[in-house]
Formats: C-alpha cells, sequence, structure tokens
C-alpha cells in the first residue's frame, strides 16, 4: 500500500465539541448587545447554550407570530 493510500484511508478527526456559555455570559458579550433584554427573557438561567441555540431561539422569538 503506498503513502497515499495510506494518507486517505484515515479516518476524519472527531470535531471539537462547541463551547457552552451561561446566560450570564451572553449577556454580558458585545454580539448580543442588542438582543439582551430577548435574551433574558427567553433564556433559562440555569442552564448554558452555544452560540447557536442562542441564534436559533432569538430568531424563532422574533419571527413568532403575534396574536
Amino acid at each position: 500500500m503506498s503513502e497515499a493510500d495510506k494518507k486517505a484511508e484515515k479516518k476524519p478527526e472527531p470535531k471539537a465539541a462547541e463551547a457552552k456559555y451561561t446566560v450570564a455570559q451572553i449577556v454580558a458579550s458585545q454580539r448580543y448587545k442588542p438582543q439582551r433584554d430577548i435574551i433574558t427573557a427567553i433564556l433559562d438561567k440555569d442552564k448554558e447554550y452555544t452560540l447557536g441555540d442562542v441564534d436559533r431561539r432569538v430568531k424563532a422569538y422574533l419571527e413568532r407570530k403575534v396574536v
């Protein structure tokens, strides 16, 4: 087996787990400054969230149907 074949057979490395943050850390960040009130209202202060989770939840909140 050639070196090229051996390299091609290597399994992909597992992805690192996405970092999780507390609501206090998220609210303190500059990235979410415009949505701080929404974030404190919709997220549970005792849980940790990834930035993707926060983005999805804020987007869903902003796009929800108002009755």
